[in-house]
């Protein structure tokens, strides 16, 4: 705009340039959307940017507890079994043998359970039950 109010390319409609006047105004005219949409991409993509990192720590918090969890289950199962075996003392071989089987089949189907649903890549079948 110049200092009578009046936008510039008017002027030049009247010196018979209206298509360069055209063309200037369309050029602004689109750079100005290219703008616009840049500066809404750019905050989609720091809005999208924020989330994935809010994602990946709560995907990492959630792995520490699983690994903790794994953990303290591995080392009740070595201490029940301990338990168990000096408690069998009087117990005959195959009885232990027997009763050691259908403990580790529980514990493989609790395992399996409490992974179904976690949406692992791998495909994991129940155990069949052991013939005692």
């Amino acid at each position: 705009m110049n200092g009578d109010g009046q936008h510039s390319c008017r002027r030049q409609l009247h010196d018979d340039d209206d298509d360069g006047c055209l063309v200037d105004d369309w050029d602004r005219t689109v750079a100005g959307v290219k703008e616009q949409a840049f500066a809404r991409l750019q905050e989609e993509l720091s809005k999208a940017h924020q989330e994935l990192r809010l994602r990946d720590e709560e995907v990492n918090r959630l792995s520490r507890i699983r690994e903790e969890v794994e953990a303290e289950l591995e080392e009740l199962t070595a201490s029940l079994f301990q338990v168990g075996l000096s408690s069998m003392g009087h117990m005959g071989q195959r009885e232990v043998a027997q009763i050691i089987t259908l403990c580790d089949w529980h514990l493989r189907n609790a395992w399996l359970k409490s992974h179904q649903g976690t949406g692992g890549s791998k495909r994991v079948k129940s155990w069949s039950k052991p013939k005692i």
